[in-house]
């Protein structure tokens, strides 16, 4: 039995996530896990559909068992969301990560990894921040200098700058294998490359309805007037608490919030700075209508694991999982678990609740059956 665990989103599950399931199974793996964001999903955004949707979709796709990472761990910095889920993979009994990337050399990748623990705290990149870079770019212009082209060449690419960070957090447990895949198709949100468009080609086509699905999308802009209401309505005190809002940036809320332009989109350009990424703020956002309350609720480890679909290998992945965090299909079940599961779930909840306002139908997430498949 060796089992892979995926990180995904799955928004929504395609073709080049089943070539990734694919490749994994075709290198050894006889079972594969997969770690899925719930309704929030890392770029700040609400999923284009629900979570049993997609999990559904990946069993039919080829993974075995499919997990959720909850808000607020799935909107968050590639830090943190990566963080969360590779140790939901690991208490699940991961033996290897796989993943898509650009770069599919693996010392190359821990290459890069290693460089970056180092390179922000390096005066290179203060400076270049200084000078208006966002701190992505910071550190990969000064890996360039630092830490060599082929570096900087990883920590420039979307794909492979994630996989840096899922090689970081095996730390968690030494010794944990990698396994990247070579990315083929379209590159990470760009248009479309014959039969592999990326995700964010195939979700302007669903939401514009140039491709029909067997599910019904939502569209996330549809949350918007929620969202931008709860940014012009913050007070300071209550925007600081958000986990990636520092004070420069909720003064600028503020101010722009007294006289602010028609909508969210404008108002997220008006706030940010050569410093700050559009994602970082949408995120931001998304955290504020949801009511994350920053480090209260982004404990050192993920309160629950809860199950979304699986088949007969996926029960075999549970049957060998050896972990002290509660693992289960019963949503009321994890919520009862603890405190911290209790903040987690309603947090989700929130999340699942403000995506079916934007589909105008709604659901007891409490009664969901999970997909089994044989």
């Amino acid at each position: 039995m060796l089992t892979a665990g995926i990180v995904a989103e799955f928004n929504p599950f395609h073709l080049g996530h089943k070539y990734l399931i694919d490749q994994t199974r075709s290198r050894g793996a006889t079972h594969i896990v997969c770690c899925m964001s719930g309704a929030a999903v890392q770029r700040g955004e609400l999923a284009v559909t629900d979570k049993h949707t997609r999990a559904a979709m990946a069993i039919a796709g080829g993974a075995d068992l499919v997990a959720e990472l909850p808000a607020p761990f799935s909107c968050s910095s590639a830090e943190v969301f990566a963080k969360y889920a590779v140790r939901t993979l690991l208490e699940l009994g991961t033996d290897v990560l796989a993943f898509g990337s650009e770069h599919d050399d693996p010392g190359l990748l821990k290459k890069a990894a290693e460089a970056s623990l180092w390179l922000p705290d390096t005066q290179e990149v203060r400076s270049l921040m200084e000078q208006g870079m966002t701190y992505p770019a910071a550190v990969a212009a000064a890996a360039d200098k630092l830490a060599g082209g082929d570096v900087a060449d990883v920590l420039s690419n979307p794909n492979s700058t994630l996989a840096v960070e899922y090689i970081k957090a095996l730390l968690q447990k030494p010794g944990t294998d990698i396994l990247p895949v070579k990315r083929i198709g379209a590159a990470h949100d760009s248009g479309s490359a014959g039969e592999y468009p990326s995700g964010m080609e195939l979700r302007r086509r669903l939401l514009s309805g140039e491709m029909k699905a067997d599910f019904t999308p939502i569209d996330p802009a549809a949350a918007e007037s929620v969202i931008y209401f709860s940014l012009l309505t913050a007070g300071k005190q209550r925007l600081m608490q958000l986990p990636e809002l520092g004070e420069p940036l909720a003064d600028r809320i503020i101010k722009l919030a007294a006289d602010p332009p028609p909508t969210l989109e404008e108002f997220l350009l008006s706030v940010k700075n050569k410093s700050c990424t559009l994602a970082r703020l949408r995120r931001s956002a998304l955290h504020l209508a949801l009511g994350v309350r920053g480090a209260g609720d982004m404990l050192p480890c993920p309160p629950h694991i809860r199950i979304l679909a699986m088949n007969e290998r996926g029960r075999e992945i549970l049957a060998a999982a050896v972990t002290d965090i509660p693992v289960s299909t019963s949503l009321k079940k994890l919520e009862q678990s603890s405190e911290h599961s209790a903040r987690i779930t309603e947090l989700e909840n929130r999340a699942v609740r403000l995506m079916q306002l934007c589909a105008g139908s709604f659901e007891n997430e409490y009664r969901r059956k999970i997909t089994l498949q044989k």
